[in-house]
């Protein structure tokens, strides 16, 4: 090797190094991160992994939920419609309120929600969507919310009859 490549090489090397540096500033806002991550109880409304499942895991305080209207009834629709209503909220509690998960009590009922966390006092919504495709007569459909509530659940309902299609 010539000193040419050997100094084009050390100079290379530094470069490299200097760009993978982290400043203490940075190693600190890590350090308080991951401190977050392993152990949960010292962060307040972390938002975890723990089974590595793609599922988050709300821990840290608790807070208070309150619907306006916990049922609604669409009344009577076609089949194969869609009824639809988003149910309003507040969170009455002291810390950010955080939905986890919202789930349907069957797939004809989809349920969806924002990820972002509720200050206390503020509002927001869950809106609902039930295709009556294929499903006529009286109908009665439930989401469960999940969230950093107490209760962790909380339940919705959503109820109608369906007319059925006539047939040809």
């Amino acid at each position: 090797m010539t000193l040419k490549t050997v100094a084009i090489t050390l100079f290379s090397a530094l470069l490299l190094a200097s760009c993978n540096t982290v400043s203490s500033k940075d190693k600190e806002i890590r350090e308080a991160a991951k401190e977050k991550l392993t152990n949960p109880t010292t962060s307040q409304n972390s938002r975890i992994n723990k089974n590595n499942d793609n599922k988050v895991v709300v821990t840290g305080p608790t807070t208070k939920i309150q619907f306006k209207q916990t049922q609604y009834n669409f009344g009577t629709i076609n089949e194969g419609e869609k009824a639809k209503h988003s149910y309003q909220f507040t969170n009455v509690g002291t810390e950010p309120l955080i939905i986890q998960d919202a789930k349907a009590s069957c797939g004809c009922t989809v349920p969806t929600y924002s990820k972002d966390p509720v200050a206390p006092g503020e509002t927001g919504q869950i809106d609902v969507v039930f295709d009556s495709k294929g499903r006529p007569g009286k109908t009665s459909k439930y989401v469960t919310i999940t969230a950093n509530t107490e209760p962790v659940k909380t339940k919705v309902f959503l109820t109608g009859e369906v007319k059925p299609k006539k047939k040809k």
